[in-house]
C-alpha cells in the first residue's frame, strides 16, 4: 500500500472506534508509520476529528431533563360539544381555513435550503465513514444513481479539478442526497471538502446561481443552484480560503 492508498483510506477513519480491526485500515496506519509525510496528514486529521467530538461532548444537558422527559402529560378533561353547534360551526371554519391554507400557501420555513444546509453541515461534522471510498468519480456516480441519489451533477471552478476520495448518501424529506468528498488538494491542513447535492425542488428559497458565503457550525459553506441541483460545499476553512475553488467569475 502506498501513501495515496492509505490517505484515501484513512480520510473515513474514526478515532477510538473500531475501524482499526479493518485490515485495510490497519495496513493504512502502518504506511502512516512509515511516511513522515503521511503522519504529519494523519496527525492533524485525527486532531480535527477528536476536537470536532470534544466540541459536542462540551454542549450542556440541562439537570432536569430526566424528569422532564419521564414527567406524566396533564390529562384535562373537557365539555362535550354535541350541545354546542356555535362551536361546531367554528371548528369547522377553522378546518376549511387551515385545508385551504395548506392548497394555496407556500411550504413552511422547515423545508428551506437555510435548514437543509444546517442539517447536511451537522451531518459533515458526526459522520465519518463514507459509504464508498475511491478517487474514481466515475465509480461514485454509478454509485449514486444505482441509490436513486442525484448522479448528474456538474463541478465548477477549481473544484472541478480536484480530486475525489469517496461518496457518501442521506436523506432529507423522503429524497436522496448525494455527498462528494474531495481532496482540497492542501497539506497543511484537513483534507476534505463535503459537497452536497438535492434537487432544487426539494427545498424552498434555494441559494442563487452565484455562490452565498457563510458560517454555519464551525465550518465555511459555499451554496449555490445549477441547473435542476442545489449545491452545498462544507469544509473547515476560512472565507477567502474557500472562495479560492471558484473562478473569479463566480465568487464575489
Amino acid at each position: 500500500m502506498n501513501s495515496q492508498e492509505a490517505k484515501r483510506i484513512l480520510a473515513a477513519y474514526r478515532p477510538g472506534s473500531s475501524d482499526t480491526d479493518d485490515p485495510q485500515v490497519a495496513a493504512a496506519l502502518e504506511q502512516v508509520a512509515r511516511d513522515p509525510a503521511l503522519k504529519d496528514w494523519f496527525e492533524r486529521q485525527v486532531a480535527f476529528h477528536n476536537a470536532m467530538r470534544e466540541s459536542f461532548n462540551q454542549i450542556p444537558v440541562p439537570a432536569d431533563l430526566p424528569t422532564r422527559l419521564c414527567k406524566p402529560s396533564k390529562i384535562t378533561i373537557l365539555e362535550t360539544w354535541a350541545q354546542r353547534p356555535i362551536v361546531w360551526a367554528a371548528a369547522a371554519g377553522i378546518i376549511l381555513l387551515i385545508t385551504f391554507s395548506a392548497l394555496w400557501w407556500p411550504r413552511s420555513s422547515a423545508d428551506s435550503f437555510a435548514i437543509f444546509e444546517t442539517r447536511m453541515v451537522q451531518a459533515a461534522l458526526r459522520q465519518y465513514r463514507m459509504d464508498l471510498v475511491t478517487n474514481d468519480m466515475a465509480q461514485i456516480r454509478q454509485f449514486l444513481g444505482r441509490s436513486r441519489a442525484p448522479a448528474d451533477y456538474e463541478l465548477r471552478g477549481t473544484l472541478a479539478e480536484l480530486n475525489p476520495v469517496g461518496a457518501g448518501l442521506l436523506t432529507w424529506k423522503d429524497q436522496r442526497v448525494s455527498m462528494v468528498c474531495l481532496d482540497s488538494g492542501e497539506r497543511d491542513r484537513t483534507n476534505v471538502l463535503y459537497l452536497f447535492i438535492v434537487d432544487h425542488s426539494a427545498v424552498t428559497r434555494p441559494p442563487p446561481a452565484i455562490p452565498v458565503f457563510r458560517k454555519v457550525n464551525k465550518l465555511m459553506t459555499a451554496c449555490w443552484t445549477q441547473g435542476q441541483k442545489a449545491y452545498l460545499l462544507a469544509a473547515p476553512l476560512g472565507i477567502e480560503e474557500l472562495r479560492r475553488y471558484f473562478s473569479p467569475a463566480l465568487a464575489p
